[in-house]
């Protein structure tokens, strides 16, 4: 049970970084990455591109804290459990 609570809480904290890092990073990347729409574009002004790096940051930060995690606790297990294999 506590291994599903510390991943959601992973998980959550995770999305809040994720969430309040895009927002803040937002003005940044309208000054410094503009796309700039052209014929085939759907849009009329200037947007902000590559904020997508940031989510793909978080999330491999996120992989490897559950990974790490993991194998943390799967040691553990094995160690103090004497976990013998599947019943």
């Amino acid at each position: 049970m506590i291994i599903q609570s510390t991943i959601f809480f992973i998980c959550i904290l995770i999305f809040i970084l994720t969430f309040y890092t895009t927002k803040l990073s937002i003005p940044f990347f309208e000054k410094f990455f503009q796309d700039i729409p052209n014929i085939r574009s759907s849009h009329k002004k200037t947007k902000p591109t590559g904020l997508g790096i940031i989510f793909a940051i978080f999330s491999s930060i996120a992989f490897l804290i559950l990974a790490i995690f993991l194998c943390i606790y799967i040691y553990w297990d094995c160690k103090y459990n004497k976990f013998h294999g599947w019943y």
